[in-house]
C-alpha cells in the first residue's frame, strides 16, 4: 500500500494506527488542492507585509512633518531632523518598492512565464494578465514606481527632499495651515536617468510632469500600492472557487476515509505518498489566509479613502 492515510486513534487505552488506502488518483488530486491552499496563503502573507509597511511609512510622513514644524525656528537643528526623517522615509519607500516588486514577481514574470496562479489553476492566468496590461495603461503612478524602483535598485534614493510650506491661511477660516511633500526633482536628474523612470508614460502624463518638474512621491507610491492591490483584488477573486473547492474536498475525503469519530484521533491523519509522508490532514493553518484576506480588504484602498499631502492639493 503506497498512497494511503494514516491516522491513530485510542483504543482500549493505547494507541492503535490504521491505514486507508487512496488511488493514484486521489493522491495527486490531494498534492494539487494542498497546493491552493501553500499559495493562497504565501501571496496573502506578502501582501500583508507589504500592507504593513505602506501603513508605516504613512505614519513616518506624519512624524516628519511635526519634526520639521518643530525644528524649523533652530537652523542647525532643522538640518539635522531633515536628515532623520529622509533616512526612515527612504528606509520605508524603498521597502515598499522591494516588497511590491516581490508580490508582482508572484503574481507574474514574463521573462519566465511564471505565476503562482499556474499552481492552483492555469486556466485563471489569462484574465490575470487582462487586469495586469489594464493597470499598466490606466495606473500611470503603478508604471512611473514600476521604473523608480529599478532606478533605486542601482542608482539613487528616492526620498531626497522634503518640504514645508508654512505658513498659509486656510480658505474655511484663519487658521494657518502647514502643508509637508516629499517631491522628486526631474531637473536635478541626468537625463538618461529621467528617460528611464518615464519610460513607458503616456505622453500626456509626462508632460505634465515635465512641465511641473516634480514628481509627488507620496502620490506616486500610492498608486503603485494602489495597481498592486487591485492585481491581489483580482487573483482573490479568480482563486476563490479554487480554495472553496480545495476545503470541501479535503473536508470530504475526512469524512469518507476515517470511520470513526474524530475526537478519537490522537493527531491529525496523514497523508502517505509512495510510501513517504507529505503533510498532516490538520488545515486549521489556513485559517491564517482567511483572516489576511479579511483584515486587508478593499477599504484599505487609497481610492477609498482622501490624502490630503498630495503636491497638487493646495489649501
Amino acid at each position: 500500500m503506497d498512497n494511503y492515510i494514516e491516522y491513530c486513534y485510542l483504543e482500549n487505552d493505547k494507541p492503535r494506527f490504521e491505514r486507508s488506502k487512496l488511488t493514484e488518483s486521489d493522491s495527486n488530486e490531494c498534492l494539487k488542492k494542498y497546493r491552493v491552499f501553500s499559495r493562497k496563503l504565501e501571496i496573502e502573507n506578502l501582501f500583508d507585509v507589504l500592507i504593513e509597511e505602506v501603513k508605516t511609512f504613512k505614519s513616518l510622513l506624519t512624524m516628519a512633518q511635526l519634526s520639521q514644524e518643530f525644528s524649523r525656528f533652530s537652523e542647525v537643528h532643522a538640518y539635522i531632523e531633515n536628515q532623520k526623517a529622509r533616512t526612515k522615509l527612504n528606509i520605508s519607500y524603498l521597502n515598499i518598492l522591494n516588497t511590491g516588486k516581490l508580490v508582482l514577481d508572484r503574481l507574474y514574470i514574463e521573462r519566465d512565464k511564471f505565476s503562482i496562479i499556474n499552481d492552483i489553476d492555469q486556466s485563471l492566468l489569462p484574465e490575470l494578465l487582462i487586469e495586469r496590461e489594464k493597470i499598466f495603461k490606466e495606473n500611470q503612478y503603478y508604471v512611473l514606481c514600476c521604473n523608480l524602483r529599478n532606478l533605486c535598485q542601482h542608482k539613487m534614493l528616492p526620498v531626497n527632499r522634503l518640504t514645508l510650506k508654512y505658513p498659509s491661511i486656510s480658505k474655511h477660516g484663519n487658521g494657518v495651515i502647514t502643508k509637508f511633500q516629499i517631491p522628486l526633482v526631474l531637473s536635478v536628474m541626468e537625463e538618461k536617468e529621467r528617460i528611464k523612470l518615464l519610460k513607458g508614460l503616456n505622453s500626456a502624463f509626462k508632460d505634465e510632469l515635465l512641465n511641473s518638474d516634480l514628481v509627488d512621491l507620496n502620490r506616486a507610491i500610492d498608486g503603485y500600492f494602489e495597481g498592486i492591490f487591485d492585481l491581489m483584488i483580482k487573483l482573490r477573486t479568480l482563486v476563490d472557487k479554487s480554495v472553496t473547492e480545495a476545503e470541501d474536498y479535503f473536508s470530504k475525503l475526512l469524512d469518507q476515509n476515517i470511520d470513526l469519530n474524530m475526537n478519537r484521533l490522537l493527531g491529525p491523519p496523514a497523508l502517505v505518498v509512495n510510501n513517504e509522508k507529505k503533510f498532516h490532514l490538520d488545515f486549521e493553518w489556513f485559517r491564517v489566509a482567511h483572516y489576511l484576506e479579511e483584515k486587508n480588504n478593499s477599504h484599505f484602498k487609497s481610492s477609498n479613502l482622501i490624502r490630503t499631502q498630495y503636491l497638487s492639493n493646495e489649501p
